[in-house]
């Protein structure tokens, strides 16, 4: 989620989009908690959900990563690529379910589904976001237009899309040979992720008529579908400026909660076709009025940032016996591997003051847990103090 609009809220530099840190790392993680994940593996979904935009280290510790100033990245991780919602919904969900591995999910698509949402221009709010669309429609309505697409055009692709494979019988020796339907399938939703001009299928449509061609394809009609993604606007080498004329509105979950709420639906929705999770309609609407009332008692806190508040809601669902609970904000630093020209534009433009966004989320923090009836019941608030290492603001509560 970065771009240019970083540059206006350094304490967490995911800024390009709504979704930042607590709209990723924090509330991936606290629905998989809830949806029934073991503690491991929520944490590593939220981790996963992060990554394009940060290493998460531990719970205490970020690296912040540019893939931002990547133009490539910024269309396969981000979902900048100035196309409609709806489609960059569906080919993220169809890889994740169908074509891609776990490991992309890992790298870059957990991220990016999330984006699909965020990086939609903040104008269409105003359009309505009224229409519900389960992720299997989407799914479904992708396949019967891949299907199609690749029954017009299979023999041009099989003749043309050729790849290696290794003779058993002498294996330092290669020969071509055409690739499958579902190898081609799967550099299909690589194209249409990267937008990539020096695709095969580039030479068949363009990726913008691909796009208007997918759209159509819905046999169903959903208000938000033709909703265009920042991006539009790409240099040379494909970087765009996202939504840095919008500033930063767009970060604010407060500002569109009912976008953020319909990402929380589908989010776990996904999850529980991903891992076969078995999910009831009762115990969706459970998750759904925790994150309702999160943002009912936070709606008064001065910031626009969650993350201390999700934070602390994951931990006290982890541990709900313990008379102390300790939580951390990460402070986010670059990390190590990051280029020397990315690091100099960050360092360059930024110059900020990291203890004053500290003490904004420590208010908003405070004053979520006096407006939070079963918080400030059970339990007290103790000190705040930075970790040792200084990469993190250390919270602690005590049971009365």
């Amino acid at each position: 989620l970065n771009d240019p609009a970083w540059f206006t809220n350094p304490f967490d530099g995911d800024e390009s989009g709504m979704w930042s840190t607590d709209g990723h790392y924090y509330t991936v993680q606290l629905a998989a908690l809830m949806m029934g994940f073991p503690q491991a593996q929520a944490y590593k979904l939220g981790a996963a959900s992060e990554k394009p935009d940060s290493y998460v280290l531990s719970p205490s510790e970020m690296q912040e990563r540019t893939t931002w100033v990547d133009g490539g990245l910024q269309q396969r991780y981000h979902a900048l690529t100035g196309g409609y919602h709806g489609v960059e919904l569906a080919i993220t969900v169809y890889a994740i379910l169908k074509t891609h591995s776990e490991q992309d999910l890992s790298d870059y698509l957990l991220h990016r589904f999330g984006d699909s949402y965020a990086h939609f221009d903040i104008e269409n709010d105003r359009k309505g976001l009224t229409t519900y669309l389960t992720i299997n429609q989407y799914v479904n309505s992708l396949d019967n237009f891949i299907n199609s697409y690749l029954d017009e055009n299979f023999e041009f692709l099989k003749a043309t899309n050729l790849g290696d494979q290794v003779l058993s019988v002498l294996p330092f020796t290669k020969v071509k040979t055409a690739k499958s339907r579902a190898e081609i399938k799967k550099e299909f939703i690589d194209f249409m992720l990267s937008a990539n001009h020096h695709s095969i299928f580039y030479t068949i449509n363009s990726w913008q008529t691909l796009q208007d061609k997918i759209l159509k394809s819905f046999p169903f009609h959903a208000s938000q579908n033709p909703y265009q993604m920042y991006g539009e606007t790409q240099l040379a080498n494909c970087f765009t400026f996202g939504h840095a004329s919008d500033g930063h509105d767009p970060d604010d979950i407060r500002k569109r909660k009912d976008l953020y709420l319909i990402y929380l639906d589908d989010l776990i929705e996904l999850l529980s076709l991903k891992y076969n999770k078995n999910v009831s309609s009762q115990q969706k609407a459970r998750i759904i009025g925790k994150f309702k009332r999160i943002l009912e008692y936070s709606s008064q806190t001065p910031t626009d940032r969650l993350d201390a508040i999700l934070s602390l809601e994951i931990e006290l669902l982890k541990n709900p016996s313990a008379n102390k609970v300790d939580f951390f904000i990460p402070i986010k630093y670059l990390a190590p591997n990051t280029s020397n020209i990315n690091k100099q534009i960050v360092e360059n433009v930024i110059g900020f003051n990291p203890s004053e966004d500290v003490k904004e989320q420590i208010d908003n923090l405070i004053k979520y847990f006096y407006a939070s009836p079963d918080l400030s019941k059970e339990y007290v608030m103790g000190d705040v103090f930075p970790t040792s290492d200084g990469k993190a603001v250390k919270f602690t509560i005590f049971k009365k």
